[in-house]
């Protein structure tokens, strides 16, 4: 992938970027909302010259929350939430948010694939 273009890395990076943020919103409006604290640990990141986009949960430790620390760590009690556990219906909130722009993603790279033709053509 390194090899590609600069044009065409950077028109396949935005249709990545906007997509991880679109499925990090998603995503964010579909965790359950206890505190606040798991729907603001749900990041996004694109890499800067690499061709990928991941949207997962921040590590971080909210001090604040006390308890276990299973309690103060939002990447642990997100997967609880994703998947369940003993004792715990799963609520998932990130595969459906992915799935929700699985087309969308699709037709973003088309269109970048379209800009990159008329590109090419000049």
């Amino acid at each position: 992938m390194k090899d590609l273009p600069e044009k065409t890395r950077e028109c396949i990076n935005r249709a990545i970027r906007q997509t991880a943020f679109e499925v990090m919103r998603t995503a964010q409006g579909l965790v359950r909302r206890i505190s606040g604290d798991l729907a603001g640990s749900i990041i996004y990141y694109v890499g800067p010259t690499a061709i990928f986009g991941k949207v997962g949960l921040e590590e971080k430790d909210i001090a604040s929350r006390g308890g276990q620390s299973s309690h103060r760590h939002p990447n642990v009690y997100g997967i609880w939430s994703e998947f369940g556990r003993a004792g715990q219906e799963a609520h998932p909130f990130m595969r459906p948010a992915a799935e929700a722009h699985r087309n969308t993603y699709i037709a973003k790279l088309q269109a970048e694939g379209k800009v990159l033709e008329r590109l090419m053509a000049k």
